[in-house]
């Protein structure tokens, strides 16, 4: 089919904007050229960030969510069966769906000669590209099990969660709504979670006060230690120690 390319234009994104859940009848290729935050693409949740794509099918219920300000290029196309599941993708090394795609909006701006040619060669190409990101190893959202197992197993150090979410191939903002996502808190309250857990076993077993406690499970302050011990069991730590003992 000729007109493989239906429409193009170029967007801007402010802060804080969330475009709502809709569905368009053409499928869509939005690459991201400088956005930031996630894309919820019939049900499955993406990370946006700067030159990524999305490859979203005709009548699939999508939103976004932009946590900075950004600029993106869309472009409407027709493809029976798409070589590219629905998702958020990489480009690649040398930038091509993002020259590819201003490519597409520049030739839809203009007023030249052989454009719709030039439109459906640049259809062929892009249709190509998906073919080949098709075959490459899977761009699927990362498990999220080493995370939560590295937290849990360096439960009385100091986690750096900004690295710990980079090693997961993830940015911090995206990385800390997706754990809460599948495991229901957010990382930084899964660390307290056990190491309160651990402060409470600990308490009951050992003849280590409350201070001593508090140390080797991570925290820095006895006083913080005992207002959220307080809050997550209904008791202070020396009082708990202390009916132990008894």
């Amino acid at each position: 089919m000729d007109n493989i390319i239906l429409s193009s234009y170029t967007a801007k994104r402010a802060k804080d904007t969330t475009i709502s859940s809709h569905i368009h009848n053409t499928n869509e290729f939005v690459f991201y050229n400088s956005c930031a935050g996630y894309s919820v693409i019939g049900g499955q949740t993406f990370e946006i960030k700067p030159n990524t794509f999305a490859i979203i099918p005709a009548r699939v219920p999508h939103y976004e969510i932009h946590n900075k300000e950004g600029t993106l290029f869309y472009t409407s196309f027709y493809c029976d069966d798409l070589p590219l599941p629905a998702g958020v993708y990489d480009d690649d090394f040398s930038g091509n769906f993002k020259n590819l795609a201003h490519q597409i909006w520049e030739e839809f701006q203009g007023n030249y000669e052989e454009k719709k040619l030039m439109l459906s060669i640049l259809g062929q190409q892009f249709l190509l590209m998906l073919r080949r990101k098709a075959n490459e190893p899977s761009q699927q959202p990362k498990d999220l099990s080493f995370a939560k197992r590295f937290i849990e197993e360096n439960y009385h150090s100091k986690i750096k969660f900004i690295e710990l979410a980079e090693n997961c191939g993830y940015g911090y903002d995206y990385f800390r709504h997706r754990f809460k996502m599948i495991y229901g808190v957010s990382p930084q309250q899964h660390l307290i979670n056990i190491r309160l857990d651990t402060a409470k076993k600990i308490l009951e077993t050992s003849s280590m006060n409350c201070t001593e406690t508090a140390f080797s499970c991570g925290f820095s302050d006895s006083a913080q230690f005992s207002t959220m011990y307080k809050k997550r069991f209904g008791v202070a730590p020396k009082k708990d120690k202390n009916q132990t003992e008894q």
